[in-house]
């Protein structure tokens, strides 16, 4: 699992990104656990519909968007773990940034964002979750194919001429280009 790190107001926060796949599941039963590992290694675990991300930087930028408000007080929401869903998401109301960015009913696979002070932590975190949830890590769960593509487009509201009109080299970048687009997007509706 790649570890990254964001930086917000000369804080760092290491931030861990999984995916993978798990025995059916109620998304309530996966969050109780998820609550108590995140309390036990001082993490946040935020578990999200691996078919809305199309790139590490989307997720960077949400948890970096959600920290910084958190900072700034311009916060949303009372938990981190629902402020990354909605800067994900590029949505304001709490109720959509839930139903585009988190795994429907019963979970069969899931992505984790974990955020921490140190490295350690996020990866003691990731690997209980996995254990507990006796998830089978799939990265490739994070990957853009055409049926990925399709649902992106849906959820963020993309329509292949914008796709088409947007500066990349591939399908790929310009779907990426769009979504931090719209992330972008709900930034500023925020600012004002």
């Amino acid at each position: 699992m790649p570890v990254h790190h964001v930086v917000v107001n000369s804080k760092k926060f290491w931030v861990g990104i999984e995916a993978g796949v798990l025995p059916p599941k109620s998304l309530q039963d996966i969050l109780e656990i998820t609550s108590k590992i995140s309390s036990k290694t001082e993490t946040s675990i935020t578990i999200v519909d691996p078919s809305i991300i199309v790139s590490d930087i989307q997720c960077l930028l949400a948890i970096r968007n959600a920290l910084t408000a958190f900072e700034k007080g311009r916060n949303i929401s009372k938990k981190l773990e629902i402020e990354i869903l909605i800067r994900l998401s590029g949505q304001r109301q709490i109720k959509d940034a839930i139903s585009i960015s988190a795994p429907k009913n019963p979970v069969r696979q899931l992505a984790m964002l974990v955020v921490a002070k140190n490295r350690h932590s996020v990866e003691a975190a990731v690997n209980e979750v996995t254990e507990q949830l006796n998830i089978s890590v799939d990265r490739r769960l994070l990957q853009v194919d055409s049926i990925k593509e399709k649902l992106v487009m849906e959820k963020y509201g993309i329509d292949s001429s914008e796709l088409e009109a947007t500066y990349a080299m591939n399908r790929k970048e310009a779907l990426v280009k769009c979504v931090l687009s719209r992330m972008a997007e709900l930034e500023a509706k925020i600012k004002k």
